[in-house]
């Protein structure tokens, strides 16, 4: 369902949904590597769904979604980070 439509359902069922970051153009999405890095740093530098003090609160990743969430895709630090160590 769209974002709006999942916003309703989540209000009626009492429901949490994962933190909303921000809203963005996809035509403002980083297209290089180092960029996507430096995005992800720069937008989630540590988790906001933390659910035990006894962890280092590294993200995973940022979910990127159009409105109509006809598109989705995760922004993930190990794949970015994985991908520059190969280049070195």
């Amino acid at each position: 369902v769209a974002e709006e439509t999942l916003q309703e359902i989540v209000q009626q069922k009492a429901l949490t949904l994962t933190p909303r970051l921000f809203t963005m153009n996809a035509s403002d999405l980083p297209t290089t590597i180092d960029d996507a890095v430096a995005f992800l740093k720069q937008h989630l530098p540590k988790s906001l769904s933390v659910l035990d003090d006894n962890v280092s609160g590294k993200p995973e990743g940022i979910v990127l979604r159009a409105p109509d969430r006809s598109q989705i895709a995760k922004a993930r630090y190990e794949d970015y980070e994985r991908t520059i160590r190969k280049r070195k």
